[in-house]
């Protein structure tokens, strides 16, 4: 069983970050090659064809500011992410427990980090493999204050996450 993320030594953690970031370059680089068409048209039309086909994600990764929204979100996306997804997605919710707040760039590697070890424990799978193997990810950062997206937070008392979709739909009965 692996340690806990929290418990991860700091060198440990930078490591990871750079394997992951290889990683994707890796596999950016293995969808761009080979064929008569142009790499990033072939990548543009296969990410439209995706996002067209039926079905979700195999894996959505939902990074929150703070533990309370962790628990409530893993909760309550477990519970409905065949309605929000289409799909029966493997949901890995996370929280940024960097001191001071990551940022986008490195808060979002930070949630993958997190979410790989998350993904072990939880659904015992490598996360990494499983993108290599042509599984898709969508990754959610809702971290932060909200700034870019104001004044939507302001009206659920400064919680991203809370800002409400234009769907409803039951949860637990209600």
């Amino acid at each position: 069983m692996s340690a806990p993320v929290d418990a991860m030594p700091e060198e440990a953690f930078y490591l990871a970050v750079v394997i992951l970031t290889l990683g994707v370059m890796y596999a950016i680089s293995r969808a761009m090659s080979g064929g008569g068409v142009p790499p990033q048209e072939r990548l543009m039309h296969g990410l439209i064809e995706r996002m067209r086909s039926p079905g979700g994600f195999d894996y959505v990764i939902v990074c929150c500011s703070d533990i309370s929204g962790e628990r409530y979100w893993q909760s309550r996306l477990d519970q409905t992410v065949s309605t929000v997804t289409g799909a029966r997605s493997k949901v890995l919710v996370v929280h940024e427990d960097w001191d001071g707040g990551a940022g986008n760039g490195l808060g979002t590697l930070y949630a993958v980090v997190k979410a790989i070890a998350l993904a072990r424990t939880k659904h015992s799978v490598e996360l990494l493999s499983e993108l290599n193997a042509g599984r898709s990810v969508a990754l959610y950062h809702t971290a932060g204050k909200g700034t870019r997206l104001a004044p939507l937070p302001a009206a659920e008392n400064n919680n991203k996450p809370a800002v409400k979709l234009p769907e409803l739909f039951v949860v637990g009965g209600q």
